[in-house]
Order: C-alpha cells, then sequence, then structure tokens
C-alpha cells in the first residue's frame, strides 16, 4: 500500500501509464455482489478509474460504508477521497480527507495504512512549503515503515525526506538520505526507485556545482529509466539533463531535452512537472536573449505553481520574472517581482521553521540513541532464543512444505475455475451493454416514427380529397358556378398538404441533425424543447407497449433559460431514462388498478442565473426506503430478471449529469405515492481539470 501511495502523491501520473485493471469486470461484479464486497469494489474503481469518473465511486463506496456502519470501509474511502483530490492539486480538501482516515486508522491501530496516510499528508505539506510540518509527518512515517520492516515505504520516505531538505537549500543533508534510498533500492532490486534516486542526486551535484558528477548520475538515471521502460522516468531524466547542459552553457542540448520531457508531462497532465520545466525553459530563453519566450514560460510556471498552491514554485517563478525584466530594463516589475520573491523566500525559511526543525532534528538523534541502547539488551536474550527457533524452525518447514504442496494443487483448479468465471462475466457484460444500446435505439425510433405518422395522415388525407376533387373537374361533374368554390377547396388542400410535409420534413431534418452531432460534444442548446421533444418521443414508445393507456401532463418551462451549453445526445439519454422510469412506475400501479387513479407526469425548468432547475415528477409507484442509497449503483434495478433492464439507466444518467455535464441530480420519493428527480445543470461549461 505505501508505494501506491507515494507515486500518486509525487507523481500523479495518467492512468494510462501505469497497470489498469479490468475495469469492465469490476462494473459487471458490482451487480451481483453483497454490501461489503461492494463497497471495496467500488473503492477499487475510484483507485483505478480515470479522475473524472474517480470521484463518483469513491462517494457511492463512502456512503454505502456510513450505511453499513464499518469503520475500516469508511477510512479507506475516505482515504480513496483525499487521493483523488491529491492528483487534482486540490490540496486543502485532500488533506481533509487524508485526516479523517488518519484518526480512524489510529484507533484500528492499523500501522501500515496510518503510514502510508502520514506520508501522503507530508507529501502535501512538502508541496505548500509547510517544511517544518511535511517532516514531521515524513519522519513519523519512516518510524513506522522501520517498525514494520517495509523496506518499500522506508526508500519513499527517506526519498521524501531529501526532497525536503533538497527545496530548502540544504544540499549536503539532501544526499545523505538520497544515497541512503539508493542503496535500500539496490538492496530490494526495485529499479524503479534506483532511477529515481540516481536522478535526484544528480540534481543536487548540479545544485553544488559539481556538474561532472551531476551528468554522470543523470546519465546512469536515464539509462536505468530505459532500461525499465518507464515513460515518465525517462521524461524526468530528460529533463534533469536539461538542467545539466543549461549550466555548461548548451543552451541548445538543454531546451531539447527540456521539450521531450514536456511533451509527456503535458500529456499526463503532470502540473508540478510541467511547471519546473517551464521555469527551466524560460531560464534557458533569458541566456540566449529571447526575451520574450523567456517571460511567456516564466509566466506560464508561476500561474501553475499559484494554482495548486505550491509556494516553492512561485517563489522560483518570481526570481526568474524579476530577471527578464530587469534585462528588458522594466525596473518597475523586476522590482515588484523581486519583492515577491524575497517574501516568499523569508516565509519558506523563515528563523521560526528552521528552529522547528532543528529541535525535530534533535529529538529524532535522541530517541534512536535510546533505541540503540535497548536493541543492545535484547541481543542477548535473542541469541538463545534464535538457537532454540532454529529446531524448532526445520521441524515447522518440513509441515510446511507438505502444506504448500497440498496448497499448490488447490490452487491451481482455483485458477482454472476463476478464469472460465472471468470469461463469462466478460461475455455477460458485452451483453448487457449491447442490450441498453437497442433498447434505446428501439425506443428513439418507436417515438419518430409516432411523430412523423401525424403529418403523414394529415397529407394522405388531404392528397386523397384533391384527387377526387380534380376527377370531377375533369368528368365535368362539377357546375360552373361551384368551381371557383372546388378551385379554392384544392388550394387549401394544397396547403395543408405543404405545411405537413414541411413539419414531417422538419422532424426529419432534427433527427439527421441530432444524429450528426458528436455524442460529448457540447452545443448552445434549446433545453426547453429537448426536454419537450424527449417527453414526446418516450411516452409514443409507452404508448405502443401498452395500448389504451393514457397519461395527463403538466409541462411547465421557464421561457427565460435560453441556450444553455449540453451535448444533446447525451442530455436526451439521460432524460429518456428518467422519463421511461416514471412511465414503468405508473403503469406498475395501473397493474393494481387503485381506484380513481389518474396517471399523471409532471415537467418543470426553472431559470435559476447561473443555472437551470429541472424537476420530472410521476406519481406511480415511488422508491423503497431500504433502497434509496442504491439507486445510482451501476446494475442496480428492482424490475424481474429477463425484462431486458439492465440497472445501468440511471447510472448513465447520473454520470452524463454530474460527470458530464458539472451539474447535479437528486430525488425524493414516497413508496406507492410519487417520485420526483431534481436537476441541477450550469448553463456553461467550465473546462475540467484532468489532471
Amino acid at each position: 500500500m505505501s508505494r501506491f501511495f507515494f507515486i500518486l502523491a509525487f507523481f500523479s501520473a495518467a492512468p494510462s501509464l501505469g497497470q489498469i485493471p479490468e475495469l469492465d469486470s469490476l462494473k459487471a461484479l458490482l451487480k451481483t455482489a453483497a454490501d461489503t464486497t461492494r463497497i471495496r469494489l467500488l473503492i477499487k474503481l475510484a483507485d483505478d478509474s480515470p479522475l473524472d469518473s474517480a470521484l463518483f465511486y469513491a462517494e457511492n463506496a463512502l456512503r454505502l460504508a456510513h450505511t453499513l456502519k464499518r469503520k475500516h470501509d469508511v477510512a479507506e474511502a475516505y482515504r480513496s477521497m483525499g487521493s483523488i483530490y491529491q492528483s487534482r492539486s486540490q490540496y486543502s480538501k485532500a488533506l481533509d480527507f487524508f485526516f479523517k482516515s488518519l484518526r480512524i486508522r489510529d484507533s484500528l491501530r492499523d500501522s501500515a495504512s496510518s503510514a502510508a496516510l502520514l506520508s501522503s499528508i507530508g507529501n502535501i505539506y512538502r508541496i505548500q512549503g509547510r517544511y517544518p510540518q511535511a517532516l514531521e509527518y515524513a519522519f513519523q512515517a519512516l518510524k513506522l515503515y522501520e517498525k514494520l520492516g517495509d523496506k518499500n515505504g522506508m526508500i519513499d520516505m527517506l526519498r521524501v525526506i531529501g526532497f525536503n531538505y533538497y527545496d530548502q537549500e540544504k544540499y549536503k543533508e539532501a544526499l545523505d538520505y538520497f544515497d541512503h534510498s539508493l542503496k535500500l533500492s539496490n538492496e530490494v532490486g526495485d529499479k524503479w526507485s534506483a532511477a529515481t534516486a540516481l536522478r535526484n542526486i544528480g540534481d543536487t551535484y548540479d545544485r553544488l556545482g559539481d556538474n561532472d558528477r551531476a551528468l554522470s548520475f543523470c546519465l546512469k538515471a536515464f539509462s536505468l529509466s530505459e532500461d525499465i521502460d518507464d515513460a515518465w522516468q525517462i521524461a524526468a531524466s530528460h529533463r534533469s539533463l536539461g538542467r545539466v547542459y543549461y549550466n555548461r552553457s548548451q543552451y541548445a542540448m538543454a531546451l531539447e531535452n527540456y521539450q521531450k520531457s514536456l511533451d509527456v508531462f503535458e500529456a499526463i497532465k503532470d502540473k508540478r512537472m510541467i511547471l519546473t520545466t517551464y521555469r527551466f525553459m524560460g531560464e534557458t530563453f533569458l541566456k540566449q536573449k529571447r526575451l520574450m519566450s523567456a517571460l511567456e514560460y516564466a509566466k506560464r510556471s508561476v500561474a501553475i505553481a499559484d494554482e495548486i498552491e505550491m509556494r516553492q514554485g512561485v517563489k522560483e517563478g518570481c526570481r526568474l520574472l524579476s530577471e527578464i525584466y530587469s534585462t528588458m530594463d522594466n525596473h518597475e516589475k523586476a522590482l515588484f517581482y523581486f519583492k515577491q520573491y524575497v517574501a516568499l523566500k523569508d516565509s519558506l525559511f523563515s528563523a521560526e521553521a528552521q528552529s522547528s526543525i532543528a529541535n525535530l532534528q534533535t529529538k529524532l538523534a535522541t530517541e534512536e540513541n535510546a533505541n540503540r541502547i535497548e536493541r543492545l539488551e535484547r541481543d542477548k536474550d535473542v541469541q538463545t532464543i534464535v538457537r532454540n527457533s532454529l529446531i524448532g524452525g526445520f521441524l515447522l518447514l518440513l509441515v510446511i512444505v507438505f502444506l504448500v504442496a497440498t496448497g499448490y494443487r488447490q490452487q491451481q483448479r482455483q485458477n482454472t475455475e476463476l478464469q472460465t468465471a472471468l470469461k463469462h462475466v466478460r461475455e455477460t457484460q458485452e451483453q448487457l451493454i449491447r442490450a441498453e444500446r437497442m433498447a434505446s435505439v428501439g425506443q428513439l425510433a418507436t417515438g419518430v416514427a409516432h411523430e412523423l405518422q401525424n403529418p403523414l395522415n394529415f397529407v394522405n388525407n388531404f392528397s386523397d380529397l384533391s384527387l377526387e376533387l380534380l376527377k370531377e373537374l375533369r368528368e365535368g361533374k362539377t357546375q360552373s358556378d361551384k368551381l371557383d368554390a372546388a378551385l379554392n377547396d384544392v388550394g387549401r388542400n394544397l396547403e395543408k398538404i405543404h405545411y405537413h410535409g414541411g413539419r414531417a420534413s422538419s422532424i426529419v431534418k432534427s433527427m439527421l441533425e441530432y444524429t450528426q452531432i458528436s455524442s460529448t460534444e457540447k452545443l448552445p442548446t434549446d433545453l426547453n424543447a429537448l426536454l419537450t421533444d424527449s417527453l414526446k418521443i418516450s411516452y409514443r414508445a409507452w404508448q405502443t407497449q401498452n395500448e389504451g393507456a393514457e397519461v395527463s401532463f403538466l409541462v411547465d418551462v421557464s421561457g427565460t433559460i435560453g441556450k444553455v451549453m449540453l451535448s444533446p445526445q447525451e442530455m436526451n439519454r439521460a432524460l429518456m431514462h428518467l422519463f421511461n422510469n416514471g412511465f414503468y412506475a405508473m403503469r406498475e400501479k395501473l397493474k393494481h388498478s387503485p381506484e380513481g387513479y389518474k396517471p399523471e407526469m409532471q415537467v418543470k425548468s426553472r431559470d435559476c442565473g447561473d443555472y437551470v432547475d429541472i424537476r420530472i415528477r410521476d406519481n406511480g409507484i415511488g422508491i423503497a426506503d431500504n433502497i434509496k442509497d442504491k439507486v445510482f449503483l451501476p446494475f442496480f434495478t428492482t424490475k424481474p430478471t429477463g425484462s431486458g433492464h439492465t440497472g445501468l439507466g440511471l447510472s448513465m444518467t447520473y454520470e452524463i449529469i454530474v460527470q458530464g455535464h458539472q451539474g447535479d441530480i437528486q430525488f425524493s420519493s414516497k413508496e406507492g405515492r410519487y417520485t420526483e428527480f431534481i436537476i441541477t445543470l450550469p448553463k456553461t461549461q467550465r473546462a475540467v481539470d484532468a489532471s
């Protein structure tokens, strides 16, 4: 678990850089999983899914864990949400969730999970430039990992502590911890961590002015990164090599390496690596006297550092801006940014902060001496225990060999059964997705057919009347005094044929425009028209399956809403799911024929300034209290098995509205009386941070 926390905390790489689990298989398992298993599946989905959908799974896991009062799962859901917000660079929210998880883990005496949380908290404090707190939590985590004998966790924390000293320009102390991290990485055969440590050592020698050693370690890091074929490590090595070439005044080589690293970091949206690379490129452009390019990259660096609350990055960016404006003879701005740089440096390296760090180091040294004395005293008793343990261990080994051999044969049988089950899950999931798509296409086709039938009936009827009148005129059956009236009738019929033909053409044109739009492309859309059209299509499709059934409608839409930025196809799909569920609920209630029951659906929209409020209410069977927490979960359905319903409708609706359109959907319901869904949509769509 410690490795997961460290990689997420320090490098926040996109899912494409790691081994992505079979998310579809996990989603399929949710359909039949018990509640306790469902929580863990949701957390697994939250950890492995892209950021735009991860929060949905984590929130569902947290809600279910609270309902079942499972402290361990609540802590894990808090941890997952903290990791998601950390990846989004929303550090205040991340800290809040990490501390909530840590309090529960401490109460459960779960040292391994507590160590991982302490590591993540310390990393965020380091990014924020709060070094005393960062070191305090990092040392706490290191102590726990040493107690647990977790060498991978120790490697991570040694590196984190080294980073803290490096940021504070205490390069000799940083080297000690990076060296220790490298030795331990080689000891356990962790090439990824070894490559990182080599690069860190190279960066530190570069800061100390030892350019030859810096180049040697950076080239070793690059070679090892290529050996393990890790794209992030290769990009980071390019950036470090660029720094070395910069200090050798080989500016073209420096920019070439910076650009190679930037291509990867921008692709995976690693904001902290992007901002430092921007700054390094700005410094190189300054050396080449390309002042406008230098200014542009320096400003980009400061903007991102400010966005993610990385004060160290803001400080260095202000220093660079001051140098650029000074070179441009803009002394007013040069002075402004220099003052910003000095103020940030004073706050980061204040006497109070340095005193706190010194006190922390003294405390740790005292504890280490006390532990060393205690270990020496224990060693005497350990020798006796070891001798007796070896004798007992040999006998135990014989028993273990027998058990392992037996267990291996059983494991082989279980693996075969699991492979067969996984294949069945995949096939079932593919069938469900195809069924859901075909159901949507069928409902849409039925609704459109009904919409076209009315104008076509008019066209046929008026065509027949016109043909009869023309026949009478040809045969001379029409008296001369009625000739004008007959011609007028033909003219009116032709006008009506033209009008209703136009209606049919308009429907076809709308459907063509609708199908030509990319399913996720957001366009200025008449929300009221989309709302009423979706209602008509859903109702027509429902009527074909329930002949003679009638529903009364109360449609009240606001005329001031105007155009709303949304994806017409996606929103139509979400609305159709809600309307279909409403019609299904009223049909089920109608089957029992309660006296005086009349199906009724209310559809309302309201203009609320920056957002729109939509309400869809039916007076059907309602939703039972014991399943309200599961309504939006994938594959959850109350409809009979074999009815063709997959349980994906409301889950898809939730993702379309919340994840796809940055809106919100809630519902209220009373069993046997009504269900009302409340949708809130922003009128404009902001850019989503997917880093």
